[in-house]
């Protein structure tokens, strides 16, 4: 915490690091930061005369803005100088203040248009009466209020701020308001009503909730995104520490179309269910032409979803196959030596311990490189039963297989196995399908399901993996490259069918995502009522040892499913959120028509895990379960090649060539980063 006494260049420095966030997140161009200069300094005469100080002129001059007009040379190329600054709103649908601009200057001194003037201008009443002057001489906006907004209010002699809203009052959530018996001014405009602390500390609060995606840059007209969903695309795309901008800025304008365009179907699809169309204007040949209207352009905006999918589409690919920055740090499963124990950390780790784990989040996290620094909830002790090259197999995968049964597919799967556990009895003796079972991911799903009490685990693979999946559980096998593999299954799986809404394979889980490998096959097993999780990213078109890869990140639009079928993408990287955004389908087809899920139908996926649980595995999945699964046989870890070579490049790409040429099956590679 800052002790020294405020300084009026800490408010400088920390309104421009404010903004330098926002033109991180891509909200506008760095170019558009400027601090004044001689030539283009607010006005002091216009400042005096509307009754700013000399000092609140002082600081004008020296705080940086962000500059709201455009250059000539802009006009020219009609540049559209904010990326995606709506309505140039930045903070709580608070404006941008450039005081260079005279309206601005002007319109910080009545910011709440609370101010009533004569009709020469001058004020009618009080500093203490409503309707009076509220702004004193020594008080300055740092933002403007926007429509209905919040406005940044600095006290340039004590440096206290007040950041208010002009609907609701106080807008800094470290202050408690200030209750209205206790107000101190009789003008309920005056800042004065409300509490205030130091600049530099609500700035530096500031920032680092817009760092952490607590606050959302924009305002209430930005799109049709909600502050989640923005969130969500930032992570996706590498924020805060590798942040992506292109495929971000492709994302951010086809997923807010298709927002806007499901949400135009289903007001309209709402109309159409009431049929009341006595209701329309006019006569019957006009109610007749308004209703035709209606109806196309209920078809046309339908007709719109594949094109808006299909860039979707197009922009993941390039979320999933560009390094969003350099220089970047690749690896996520890691095994290694404690080397440094940090002050305070009590989990029973000490220097010499063999660890392994899997991480992903920042540089220093990463895997390949000689030392990582991370939390621990992201490792384990390897076992003394175990050695680091079969341990390393484990953490990414069966962290994987944790969180799609339990996130995914609404399983519950407590750890340690309570002697009165068993699976729900909808699923215990009828097949559960898991494609890719000789994948490392599939093998760990067998172990997992038999050790969990599932009595009828069906697979697919190669046959000489067959005897390998058998001994770890799984009920049938059946070969994918068959070409009557999809008929074995529904003949194997048909009399497990319960009733219509009650599917022979109520449960799928996808270890390939594969478009044509593993998305189509399953979706003609998949029946009304079936869960599928997908392991993401799919890939539409696999790498070669000259072509890139393509990926597409929704796991359900690709393939055309049965009604009723639930598919969800698995995104292993956010295993540690307890709160979980559902990957669902965008839509759900039924005949020819396109229908967003309803609020409830959003309520009820979303509540599909057990919150309590999700805070028991990120706490105790890496640090405790793997290791013990391990240690107790429960989990036998995957066959590996160890990879050789003289330096970490040689070993990673010839590890990379290996893969490319589909030289793996059943196993994993393995290399040493370190050269000691």
């Amino acid at each position: 915490m800052v002790t020294h006494p405020p300084k009026r260049e800490e408010v400088y420095m920390m309104m421009e690091e404010l903004y330098e966030t926002l033109a991180e997140m891509g909200y506008f161009e760095r170019k558009l930061i400027s601090t004044p200069v001689d030539e283009n300094m607010p006005n002091a005469t216009l400042a005096r005369q509307l009754g700013y100080s000399e000092l609140a002129i002082e600081v004008m001059n020296q705080l940086p803005y962000v500059r709201m007009r455009k250059t000539e040379e802009e006009e020219e190329n009609n540049e559209d100088i904010f990326v995606w600054g709506a309505e140039n709103e930045f903070l709580l649908y608070g404006s941008f203040a450039d005081m260079r601009d005279d309206g601005a200057l002007e319109a910080c001194r009545d910011p709440f248009y609370g101010l009533s003037r004569s009709r020469n201008g001058e004020a009618e009443k009080g500093w203490d009466e409503d309707g009076g002057p509220y702004m004193r001489p020594d008080w300055v906006c740092l933002s403007d209020v926007g429509n209905h907004g919040v406005v940044m209010i600095l006290d340039v002699k004590t440096l206290k701020l007040w950041t208010i809203d002009q609907i609701n009052g106080n807008a800094d959530p470290a202050l408690t308001p200030i209750e209205d018996e206790y107000k101190p001014s009789g003008n309920s405009n005056s800042p004065k009503n409300y509490p205030s602390r130091l600049t530099r500390d609500a700035l530096r609060d500031y920032i680092q909730k817009f760092k952490s995606l607590e606050w959302m840059p924009g305002s209430m007209y930005n799109g049709t995104y909600e502050g989640d969903e923005y969130a969500r695309l930032y992570r996706e795309n590498g924020w805060p520490s590798s942040f992506n901008r292109a495929p971000f800025e492709d994302l951010r304008f086809a997923e807010g179309k298709l927002n806007s365009t499901l949400k135009y179907i289903q007001t309209r699809e709402k109309i159409w269910r009431l049929e009341n169309w006595s209701l329309l204007p006019g006569d019957a040949e006009d109610k007749e032409k308004s209703k035709k209207d209606f109806e196309d352009g209920l078809k046309k905006a339908v007709e719109k979803l594949p094109r808006i999918q299909e860039k979707i589409d197009t922009a993941r690919r390039g979320v999933m196959g560009a390094i969003p920055s350099y220089p970047t740090v690749l690896g996520g499963n890691f095994a290694g030596t404690v080397e440094e124990v940090g002050e305070g950390v009590d989990d029973g780790l000490v220097v010499g311990d063999q660890v392994f784990g899997f991480t992903w989040q920042t540089n220093p996290l990463k895997a390949h490189q000689t030392y990582v620094t991370l939390p621990t909830y992201l490792l384990g002790k390897i076992p003394k039963n175990s050695t680091p090259q079969a341990a390393v197999t484990l953490p990414d995968n069966l962290v994987t297989v944790f969180h799609s049964l339990t996130k995914d597919l609404d399983l519950s799967l407590p750890y340690p196995l309570p002697l009165s556990y068993a699976p729900a009895k909808e699923y215990a003796e009828r097949p559960f399908l898991v494609w890719g079972g000789s994948s490392s991911v599939g093998q760990f799903a067998i172990q997992v399901l038999r050790f969990y009490g599932y009595k009828n685990i069906v697979t697919t693979a190669s046959p000489k993996h067959f005897a390998l999946l058998e001994s770890f559980g799984a009920t049938k096998c059946f070969d994918y490259r068959q070409a009557d593999c999809i008929s074995n299954i529904l003949s194997y799986t048909s009399s497990f069918s319960a009733s219509s809404d009650s599917p022979a394979i109520p449960l799928i889980l996808d270890c390939i995502g594969s478009l044509p490998s593993s998305l189509l096959p399953i979706s003609k097993l998949a029946k009304k009522g079936a869960k599928v999780a997908v392991l993401l990213p799919v890939i539409e078109k696999d790498s070669t040892e000259t072509e890139v890869p393509i990926y597409i990140m929704d796991a359900a639009a690709p393939v055309k499913w049965e009604e009723g079928v639930r598919v969800r993408g698995v995104r292993t990287h956010f295993y540690l959120e307890v709160s979980f955004s559902p990957q669902v389908s965008l839509f759900n087809l039924k005949g020819d028509s396109c229908l967003p899920l309803r609020k409830e139908e959003k309520e009820r996926e979303g509540n599909r895990a057990d919150a309590k649980q999700n805070e028991h595995f990120k706490t105790t999945l890496q640090p405790k379960i793997v290791p013990s699964l391990l240690e107790k046989g429960i989990i036998k870890p995957n066959a590996y090649r160890l990879v050789e070579g003289e330096t970490l490049l040689e070993r990673a790409q010839l590890a990379m060539d290996i893969l490319r040429r589909k030289e793996v099956s059943g196993e994993r590679l393995v290399w040493r980063v370190s050269e000691e």
